[in-house]
């Protein structure tokens, strides 16, 4: 067999008499699968019936054996052992019936089924019991949040066609693990009786207390359901969905018509919901109408104290991203021939009513101002949308007159983001302006931005052009970058071409600063990257918004190589710092040697701060691997510790005084080992 190349056999020895066919020694082995058994079969009852008699049994299969013809989501999860099973098929006289145990290494299931087949013009009867006993779903499907699974599952019916069709299905679930929690007494029965259906589904978990009720009618022409539940509670902490406290308790009624093809209908006009969480709860009552027109056309609208939503066009939601596909390749034109739908049209609209309900539940602070909207169009395929909020706060930004807009004519697609300010207790960005023009296969991009005092501070732009297999991307001016206006050469260029970089060549100046990006002409995998004269309080600004923390001015050069390669990536690092002040303390010189150019999972490392009065030398080799070994030393004599404040100002504040020290540290990340001494001089702090 060539989907596992494995040497396949049969052997049987089969039996014709008086219409009555027998295989009484049927072996089929492949792989490590074994499977015999027995058949009988009365070939005269075959042309007069849907069934002939036959009885039939194997025992077993192993599952390796299987992975070539199962999909590979199924098969990579898949449990690999051994399925037998004892017990037996038979069918006589327009009757078929089952019954056996089904072993596989996750556990057990017995069974037993019954099926008449019915004369002309009646229905057929059937019946069907699975019983499970501690069957290992985690086991099953490789997956260690589910567990042990205990139930029972029972059929009994008369017909298959919804319309004409008498069944009654019962599933109780005895035992159930999942996510650290064992769940019981859950229950589904339902029945269906020629079109109309009636179904209840209940569970007493406290972690899971609700009762599901489904009724109406399912017929294939016009179903109609109305689906009520009575959500006691929901606990999503215990369920394993959330780390943190939070609940769903309430009511939700839902009705559903199909009153013909692609035309349909649904309410959710009474639901009630609350969330339970350890500060307060929180309730909403919710509006929900989705309806689809013989056209296509969706018509949707929520509503609640949050927010009022619409949705009318003929788009459904799962072809949105093929919308945002298509529209791309439209202005990025990747092949002569451009596909997309200009008949699809859509209207949607976002209203916030008051945001403030959710405060609660939300994991940060999400603050946005009543009428605050989002509105967006498609027609006649052009697309236009808008994003205004006066005022929007998340986590610890607050933004001011925030607008975002996206809009397409003819070949040009445009998208701007525009702020006042963007602030939190350390950073204040003001005029903030970010624009995307996308023209075919162009792309104009800007992004510029002020400081406190609308002093620009930020300012810069690229142009890349999007060809076949290919991009090139240059710098326009004017670059401002931490208030100084850089001059970028004319001749700056990256082209990435068939995933490769085939060129770069980047140099930018202001006075004596220089930034240099160039391609090694002797290895085109290398970048290497040159600084001269940097003045390294701009990265203090970022952080905290404070130039005084961190200071001085850095030369040096990094080469990078593989960046873009399938290799692991490799650099080689030399970096000098002046003058390094850090917390306001003067430092003196540092000096920065790194590779990983002979192991990439290596980093040779040799740091060392040093002035008049004090140094600091960190060398030796860390590994980027838990489980390989690390062999650093470390060194210090009057170290001033106050320059160890940014980097732990978490766990201490206003560190002083001095410290001297020796230490080696071995073993691995999983399990270092330290040895060596410390020595403090009129060493005081803060614990936070």
């Amino acid at each position: 067999d060539n989907r596992n190349g494995q040497q396949t056999s049969l052997s049987m020895n089969p039996v014709l008499k008086n219409k009555l066919l027998e295989i009484q020694q049927f072996d089929f082995q492949t792989g490590s699968s074994h499977i015999t058994g027995m058949f009988h079969i009365n070939l005269s009852t075959a042309g007069k019936t849907n069934i002939p008699d036959f009885q039939s049994s194997f025992n077993t299969l192993n599952t390796n054996d299987l992975v070539p013809y199962l999909p590979s989501t199924i098969a990579s999860k898949l449990h690999h052992g051994n399925i037998s099973f004892t017990g037996k098929l038979s069918s006589e006289k327009q009757h078929m019936e089952g019954n056996g145990t089904l072993k596989y290494g996750p556990g057990e299931i017995q069974f037993i089924t019954k099926y008449d087949n019915a004369k002309a013009g009646k229905e057929n009867n059937y019946m069907a019991g699975l019983t499970i006993s501690k069957f290992d779903m985690g086991k099953l499907l490789n997956d260690t949040t589910l567990g042990l699974f205990s139930g029972n599952i029972h059929v009994t019916g008369q017909g298959f066609n919804p319309d004409t069709a008498i069944a009654k299905i019962s599933v109780s679930v005895n035992s159930f693990y999942f996510k650290n929690n064992t769940y019981r007494n859950i229950n589904l029965n339902g029945n269906l009786s020629r079109g109309r259906i009636n179904a209840t589904v209940e569970s007493s978990e406290p972690s899971l207390s609700l009762k599901v009720v489904l009724n109406g009618f399912i017929n294939h022409i016009q179903p109609d359901l109305n689906i009520k539940a009575n959500i006691s509670k929901i606990d999503l902490r215990e369920l394993g969905f959330t780390k943190d406290t939070l609940a769903i308790a309430g009511n939700l009624s839902i009705w559903y018509k199909n009153n013909g093809a692609s035309n349909f209908e649904s309410h959710a006009d009474t639901c009630r919901i609350t969330f339970i969480t350890n500060k307060e709860n929180v309730t909403l009552n919710n509006k929900l109408s989705y309806a689809q027109k013989p056209d296509s056309t969706i018509d949707a609208k929520y509503s609640s104290e949050i927010a009022t939503l619409s949705y009318n066009g003929n788009m459904g939601f799962q072809e949105l991203p093929g919308l945002i596909q298509s529209y791309l390749e439209k202005y990025n034109p990747k092949n002569d021939t451009i596909k997309h739908n200009a008949d699809k049209h859509f209207k949607f609209s976002l209203i916030f009513n008051d945001l403030s309900y959710l405060s609660p539940v939300l994991p940060v602070r999400l603050k946005v101002p009543k009428n605050s909207s989002v509105q967006a169009t498609l027609v006649n395929n052009r697309l236009n949308a808008n994003i205004n909020f006066k005022q929007l706060s998340i986590s610890t930004f607050d933004l001011e007159n925030l607008n975002i807009k996206a809009e397409s004519a003819d070949s040009l697609l445009n998208f701007t983001l525009t702020s006042s300010s963007i602030h939190d207790s350390t950073h204040n960005f003001r005029d903030v302006n970010c624009l995307f023009k996308l023209n075919q296969g162009n792309l104009d991009t800007r992004i510029k931005f002020s400081d406190a005092d609308k002093t620009p501070w930020f300012d810069f732009g690229l142009t890349a052009y999007f060809r076949k297999d290919e991009i090139e991307a240059k710098i326009r001016e004017p670059l401002i970058f931490n208030y100084d206006e850089w001059e970028v050469n004319n001749y700056n260029q990256l082209i990435y071409s068939n995933k490769r970089l085939t060129q770069l060549n980047i140099l930018l100046k202001e006075g004596a600063k220089q930034i240099s990006l160039v391609q090694d002409r002797q290895s085109p995998d290398k970048i290497q990257i040159g600084l001269q004269n940097l003045d390294i309080s701009f990265f203090s600004q970022l952080y905290n918004g404070d130039t005084t923390s961190i200071g001085g001015i850095m030369s040096g050069k990094v080469d990078l190589t593989n960046i873009f390669g399938e290799s692991k990536p490799l650099f080689d690092a030399n970096i000098n710092i002046n003058e390094l002040v850090i917390a306001k303390q003067a430092l003196g010189n540092l000096k920065l040697l790194a590779s990983n150019s002979y192991d990439p999972d290596i980093i040779n490392l040799n740091l060392g701060i040093s002035s008049k009065e004090m140094n600091l030398l960190i060398k030796g080799k860390y590994a980027l691997k838990d489980d390989q070994p690390l062999n650093i030393s470390l060194s210090a004599s009057n170290f001033n510790v106050a320059g160890l404040a940014p980097f732990l100002n978490k766990y201490i504040t206003k560190p002083s005084g001095f410290l001297n020290a020796s230490l080696n540290l071995t073993g691995s990340l999983n399990k270092p080992s330290i040895d060596g001494s410390l020595g403090f001089n009129k060493v005081a702090l803060f614990i936070n």
